[in-house]
């Protein structure tokens, strides 16, 4: 029964963040895109569908574990920055509208966003901190010595020899 309890909270925390990723998403993208560069509220909500998916699964769920808050929130300005772009130059196919800028801007507006996603469910506890945090396990370094050559007895002068 815990087990089955434990599984719900995961997946309400899950569930939970990546709705929060999704308004957080397409407010910043309506704000930029819609009101800046008259992008079409249908072309923002595909837009904002694709980023979040790929933005939680990648960056969340790959990156933030292994690597911390900070590369995961670089990686996700490159992300957004690229899926942006690619699905600006799909569904706006004009040579006269501003790709890299409108993408360029709302990778960075989505960006500032993701820090404080993931700062605000960030674990409390301090015994799950390390899962937000790429710690290298210890090296098992060992050496081994051994003699290369049979030890050799020194015979003195008061040895005696058995003849």
């Amino acid at each position: 029964m815990y087990t089955y309890h434990k599984e719900v909270f995961s997946f309400m925390i899950k569930s939970n963040v990546l709705l929060t990723k999704f308004l957080l998403t397409l407010t910043i993208l309506f704000m930029i895109l819609s009101l800046f560069f008259r992008v079409s509220i249908i072309n923002t909500l595909i837009i904002g569908i694709v980023l979040t998916a790929v933005s939680y699964f990648i960056g969340d769920r790959l990156i933030l574990p292994r690597a911390g808050n900070l590369i995961a929130s670089i990686a996700d300005l490159g992300l957004a920055f690229i899926v942006i772009m690619i699905m600006l130059n799909v569904l706006v196919p004009s040579p006269f509208f501003p790709h890299a800028g409108a993408a360029a801007s709302a990778a960075v507006g989505i960006t500032l966003g993701e820090i404080a996603v993931h700062y605000l469910f960030k674990p409390k506890n301090t015994a799950d901190h390390s899962r937000y945090r790429y710690q290298p396990k210890e090296a098992g370094y060992s050496t081994e010595s051994s003699e290369e050559f049979p030890a050799v007895k020194k015979q003195g002068k008061n040895d005696q020899e058995d003849v």
